[in-house]
């Protein structure tokens, strides 16, 4: 019951956040938004880890860190690929597929969160204030579809 109840937490935060970059596409939209989102995200990592001054052991669970959240970004990826590019099955065979990814993003989220988890106890005080209104939005912004491809598909 407990892994329903976060699989369905998880859903709906990955449903709020998808639906974020379409509320900004009147400020962003364009040619340039799917641009300016990605480099957004790189520059806010970048800042993020310029500002915790992590201390040469922490640099490992940091990359760890960073690494899960690539991974999910990169199964998001190519996901969105794949519904873009193959026919649409029946939809029981559709709606099979599409708790398949839910799960497997759950999944993703569940090692994200423990890989945070163990970086933010490594933290002293400094970096436990400058980490816990940033830390876990890394992961909305690199989930969430850039705002020139919101909208209806094609």
């Amino acid at each position: 019951m407990a892994n329903l109840a976060r699989f369905l937490a998880v859903l709906l935060a990955l449903l709020i956040a998808a639906d974020a970059p379409a509320q900004m596409k009147g400020k962003r939209g364009g040619k340039g938004g799917q641009r300016e989102s990605v480099d957004l995200y790189h520059v806010t990592t970048e800042e993020l880890h310029a500002d915790l001054k992590l201390k040469p052991a922490q640099e490992p669970l940091w990359d760890a860190y960073m690494g899960k959240i690539d991974a999910l970004k990169g199964d998001i990826a190519r996901d969105r690929a794949r519904a873009r590019t193959t026919e649409t099955a029946t939809a029981p065979r559709e709606l099979d597929r599409l708790v398949d990814v839910q799960r497997d993003r759950l999944t993703a989220m569940e090692e994200i969160a423990e890989a945070g988890r163990a970086l933010y106890k490594t933290f002293d005080e400094e970096q436990r204030a400058i980490a816990d209104p940033r830390l876990a939005r890394l992961v909305a912004a690199a989930t969430t579809e850039p705002a020139a491809r919101a909208g209806p598909p094609p």
